[in-house]
């Protein structure tokens, strides 16, 4: 496993991605992030990406 950086939690749980996890996610200003947990407790970051879902009218 490679360390990429560190960030600091700040007030309100903020924190900041560090340009190696921005460039390596292809992240931009506005792209939503996912935080996963892993089944042996590894938590996962990665670029979440919103489909939208249509539903069928019923007639």
């Amino acid at each position: 496993m490679k360390l990429l950086g560190t960030s600091t939690l700040s007030k309100g749980a903020k924190t900041t991605i560090i340009r190696a996890v921005i460039e390596k996610l292809n992240l931009q200003e506005g792209d939503l992030i996912a935080y996963f947990e892993s089944d042996d407790g590894k938590i996962i970051l990665a670029k979440a990406e919103i489909v939208p879902k249509f539903s069928e009218k019923k007639q």
